[in-house]
């Protein structure tokens, strides 16, 4: 039996889920097959990890559509313009007009009632505004729990790691579109994350008039800077640490990492700070 800390705001994956409004992928299904005209839509899950626990963390969805389709301001699916694809220029500009099907069904009319204005595990939309043109529901997918979010092709979802186990983590992310009173999968993609206890610090170095910097090796008698950056995505974050200049050089050429632990000693010693070594 698993045992995860109940993330805020998320829910177990033991819930009940409508299979027959919201199909599940299985094994060795063609997942593009039948899911979207024109080709395959890729999902593309990006977040602002490592995270110091404790702090949010958060987790953005693209969708890129196949060529030559985009998302118009009414949250349909339109041909661009004067693009050519492999079937060529399409008479119709819609590649899927949910507009139309509003106006035609229930959708648009703003009914709580409705059953299919629902999530995969039952609960109804949030009729914020705008609503009605945000055709694909996303299900977040960590520790055993889930995020549901109705949104368009883009989207963002903020985790607080406070019971977040520390390490590397997966998150898994399933993207649905509408289809007239049901829900199709059309894109899954996963990305790991990881949660530490130690300050993720980020240290560049950087010398005036130096051509190659990329080679580590700098200059006698000139001072050189250390830039040093504290990652946390957390909203309360700190601004970054201003520049750190140190004497100039006695010796050419410089070892670097003898310079980053002596900058370790020095976040110890004065911001009792652990460096993060990732």
């Amino acid at each position: 039996v698993r045992n995860h800390n109940q993330l805020n705001g998320w829910s177990s994956d033991e819930n009940d889920w409508n299979e027959k409004l919201y199909p599940v992928w299985k094994r060795g299904d063609e997942k593009c097959k039948n899911s979207w005209k024109g080709g395959c839509v890729k999902a593309v899950l990006t977040s602002d990890s490592p995270a110091l626990v404790g702090s949010n963390i958060t987790f953005v969805v693209n969708l890129v559509f196949p060529r030559c389709q985009k998302e118009d301001a009414n949250g349909n699916i339109v041909y661009e313009k004067n693009c050519r694809n492999d079937t060529g220029l399409s008479a119709d500009p819609y590649v899927y007009n949910w507009t139309a099907w509003s106006e035609d069904s229930d959708w648009g009319n703003g009914s709580g009632q409705s059953q299919h204005h629902v999530f995969p595990d039952g609960r109804p939309f949030p009729h914020h505004h705008g609503w009605k043109k945000w055709n694909f529901v996303y299900v977040f997918h960590t520790l055993g729990q889930y995020f549901q979010k109705l949104g368009r092709c883009s989207v963002r979802v903020s985790l607080n790691t406070a019971n977040v186990t520390l390490g590397p983590q997966l998150m898994q992310v399933t993207v649905y579109r509408r289809h007239r009173r049901a829900y199709i999968p059309i894109a899954q993609v996963k990305d790991v994350y990881v949660v530490t206890d130690q300050i993720p610090v980020f240290v560049t170095m950087s010398q005036k008039n130096n051509r190659n910097a990329s080679d580590e090796t700098f200059l006698k008698d000139l001072p050189i800077t250390f830039d040093v950056l504290i990652h946390d995505p957390s909203p309360l974050t700190p601004p970054p640490f201003s520049s750190l200049i140190l004497p100039s050089l006695t010796q050419c050429p410089m070892k670097t990492l003898a310079y980053l632990q002596a900058i370790s000693k020095w976040l110890k010693k004065e911001c009792n700070l652990t460096v993060f070594q990732g």
